[in-house]
């Protein structure tokens, strides 16, 4: 506990229920899914939901959607707090914003479809300067540049 409330500030209970969730569903995907294949990530790169083993479904939008409202309301209570300064807002809003790109990164691929055409781009748009002002360039390990991937979104 006492990491979240030193890493996160006053955003700590936002963002130890945004790690719970991610624990209790990767246990319940370990419990519940047999042959995962390459892994639980494949998904996300194959918008289909196909693993060659059937329809799967790891990631559910609303739940991805709720982490992101719980990373919007740890930056929220940043913010409200009195007792920073502006340097430590930023410092721990960046932590948050960088926690955010996993369920954002997600509902940009895997559910882009579900999103209106004006949404998406804005999603996208969103999530490059994020992860562009936080430096973050890579997706994955091998020919993940996210610089190709914006070409792709057309961002």
């Amino acid at each position: 506990e006492a990491y979240f409330i030193n890493y996160f500030g006053a955003g700590a209970t936002k963002m130890r229920a945004m790690f719970d969730a991610i624990v209790t569903r990767c246990e319940e995907i370990e419990e519940n899914y047999d042959g995962l294949g390459r892994g639980i990530y494949d998904e996300i790169e194959n918008t289909s939901g196909f693993l060659g083993m059937g329809a799967k479904t790891y990631w559910e939008k609303s739940w991805l959607e709720s982490l992101v409202t719980l990373c919007d309301e740890a930056k929220a209570a940043v913010d409200a707090d009195s007792t920073l300064t502006d340097a430590q807002k930023t410092a721990i809003k960046n932590r948050i914003t960088k926690e955010s790109l996993f369920p954002r990164y997600v509902l940009c691929t895997t559910f882009a479809s579900k999103y209106s055409s004006s949404t998406k781009k804005t999603m996208r748009q969103a999530f490059k300067e994020d992860a562009t002002a936080l430096n973050v360039t890579l997706y994955r390990e091998a020919e993940g540049l996210l610089s190709s991937l914006y070409s792709d979104w057309g961002v």
